[in-house]
């Protein structure tokens, strides 16, 4: 089984400040709790097997129930819906080590009913540890100490049990496959001869070798010792969610792993995306799956990274102040970089004055020797002249392309302007190829390269020069960044274009904010379809404060000019759509209150050869608006 370097039991132990306790239940029925150090004042057996626990490293950590398995760690959340803490004994059935809890642990909450069931009908077979009640004092030591030491005889096991009939020693497909969707299965046919005990010094510890039946879960099904005892590890912490930031930290520290940070107002995911597709060219690259970029989120994607992983892309999204601290401290990023200082979660960083503070939190986590790349094009950025000693690495689009003073909601800046060439990416010469994406060069201090960019839009050309920057400071060639760029590929939600027979659908429903819906809307004003018509599909953006109905205004006017039907949907797009009508009277507009209005007039809104964008932000829902839509082309 592989393993998480480093991260055993007694290490996440130390890190999370919390107490590790094991409870036991007995075949009798007796059931007890013990906090370590009432286990190492008990029995050797109870030491050695507490201590090849804590040598154990972890396989992962997970906080969603139906993905522990074998030797994860379970992280359980009190969340506002759901109580993770209902499903410990489930996870346990499943595989799973250890938990961290966030209060203490009741039999029910920690044993299941079919692991009860397991272990009264479990047959115990012959154990070398009933020596211990027949032999002499030191015989019986001397042979504890041969177990522990691995010696060569061949019945050193100290523990056996067989429950059915079919032999299946650990990492057997028997017992690979048990898990708490079969009970059964879980138990049947299997037999386990325990090895020399794993300790603290011994490489078996890691991988879990060596262990008791029933403390390596990965073998003994739903956890049983052979004497019918049922073993649940488990840590008391104050706060799961802070525990696994505490573990992520510590993990990155073990491993080493460059990494790439990656915060902004808009294009975060899209750029991560680009940067990545980039880097892979070169390295063994992880990078945060959709948009796992918060404070759980981030060391979730932490938790994936492995040995082999040579560089990590980490998105890191923040609301509020301090959020960038908390998670800085665990990425410390070599190189970091900055999308933009748009208008997102106004209501609670006011301004885009306080919306810089909160990203530029970052730089106080990063290395002296850290690159730190920024987008040129924004005026806010511009503004930072060095950090920690260090002048900032350029990207951007060159400023006397069309529409690249839309790239900043701020004063239109002059890029590259003064900034020196030796400091920075430029794109320039840019062709839109309509929903096919966009050509254009890309200027370097190494030289300059022409590229087809696969996503449309302005602002993924932008994310192309991010992309860029980073690869040259990561050290790749320009041939290798090119290659990465072209290749790159959107995910769902962030301006996917999905082709139908009827229609072309744009999928860019995960999030919106003024900056990133004038960038869509410019994409949709370019395509020209052969038969339809431009159809914007538009719904409320949230956290704008308090000029959220002038920002919604806004982009209605802008609308205008970008589409030939205007589709606006929920309460704060009223305002979108009433604008949108005072700018272009002429324009073919409809408001909608909410998305199931919509939803029943669908099919006559939308007609054949429509390209139709579909945007707003992630709590409107608009990804059923998107699914209908490509449902009711298919069928």
């Amino acid at each position: 089984m592989r393993t998480m370097k480093g991260l055993t039991i007694e290490r996440i132990e130390q890190v999370t400040g919390g107490v590790l306790h094991m409870s036991v239940l007995t075949k009798a029925g007796i059931f007890a709790n013990f906090e370590r150090e009432t286990l190492w004042k008990g029995s050797p057996r109870a030491r050695w097997g507490f201590g090849a626990m804590l040598q154990r490293e972890v396989s992962d950590i997970v906080t969603d129930s139906r993905k522990a398995g074998p030797g994860s760690l379970f992280g359980a959340i009190q969340g506002e819906r759901v109580d993770g803490h209902r499903f410990i004994a489930q996870v346990f059935d499943q595989g799973a080590i250890c938990v961290l809890s966030e209060r203490d642990l009741t039999k029910e909450e920690l044993i299941s009913d079919a692991a009860v069931q397991a272990a009264q009908t479990a047959e115990t077979g012959v154990s070398q540890m009933s020596e211990w009640k027949e032999n002499p004092k030191e015989a019986r030591r001397e042979r504890f100490v041969q177990s522990i030491q691995g010696s060569p005889e061949e019945e050193t096991g100290l523990l056996h049990v067989v429950v059915g009939n079919t032999p299946a020693g650990a990492g057997t497909s028997a017992s690979a496959s048990a898990g708490a969707g079969n009970p059964s299965a879980a138990i049947a046919g299997v037999e386990k001869t325990a090895a020399a005990p794993a300790g603290a010094g011994n490489p078996a510890a890691a991988s879990g070798e060596g262990l008791p039946a029933g403390l390596d879960s990965a073998a003994g099904g739903l956890g049983i010792a052979p004497d019918g005892t049922i073993p649940r590890f488990w840590i008391e912490v104050t706060d799961t969610q802070e525990a696994l930031r505490k573990i992520a930290e510590e993990y990155l520290k073990i491993l080493g792993t460059p990494v790439v940070g990656i915060t902004g107002s808009v294009g975060k995911t899209s750029t991560k995306e680009m940067i990545a597709s980039v880097l892979q060219t070169h390295y063994r690259t992880l990078k945060t799956e959709g948009n796992f970029n918060n404070g759980l989120g981030l060391p979730l994607t932490v938790f994936h990274l492995r040995e082999e992983h040579e560089i990590a892309v980490l998105e890191m999204g923040v609301s509020h102040f301090g959020d960038m601290d908390q998670l800085a401290q665990i990425a410390r990023p070599d190189t970091m970089v900055i999308t933009n200082i748009g208008t997102c979660h106004l209501e609670f960083l006011r301004d885009r004055d306080g919306i810089m503070r909160a990203k530029t939190e970052v730089f106080r986590y990063m290395k002296p020797s850290g690159h730190v790349i920024l987008n040129g094009n924004d005026d806010k950025l511009r503004t930072i002249q060095e950090v920690n000693g260090s002048k900032p690495f350029w990207f951007g689009v060159s400023s006397d392309t069309e529409g690249a003073g839309d790239l900043c909601v701020g004063e239109k800046m002059d890029y590259p302007g003064n900034l020196p060439a030796s400091g920075l990416v430029c794109a320039a010469d840019i062709r839109p190829l309509g929903f096919e994406g966009t050509h254009c060069t890309i200027r370097t201090p190494k030289g300059s390269f022409e590229v087809k960019v696969p996503v449309p839009g302005l602002h993924n050309v932008s994310n192309a020069a991010a992309a860029a920057a980073v690869g040259l400071v990561c050290g790749l060639s320009l041939e290798e960044i090119r290659k990465g760029i072209e290749s790159a590929e959107t995910i769902s939600g962030r301006f996917r274009i999905l082709k139908t027979e009827d229609s072309t659908v744009i999928d860019d429903c995960y999030n919106a904010n003024p900056v990133s819906m004038k960038s869509s809307l410019s994409v949709l004003a370019g395509g020209k379809p052969e038969k339809g018509r431009r159809v914007a599909i538009l719904g409320d953006m949230g956290e704008l404060g308090e000029d959220e109905a002038a920002l919604h205004e806004e982009v209605g006017a802008y609308a205008a000019g970008c589409c030939d039907r205007l589709i606006a949907v929920g309460a704060l797009s009223r305002g979108l759509y009433e604008e949108a009508l005072k700018k272009k009277p002429a324009l073919s507009a409809v408001w909608y209150p909410d998305v199931d209005s919509f939803l029943e007039k669908k099919d006559e809104e939308v007609k054949k050869g429509d390209v139709v964008l579909v945007k707003a932000s992630h709590f409107m829902g608009f990804s059923r608006i998107v699914e209908a839509l490509a449902k009711s082309a298919r069928g």
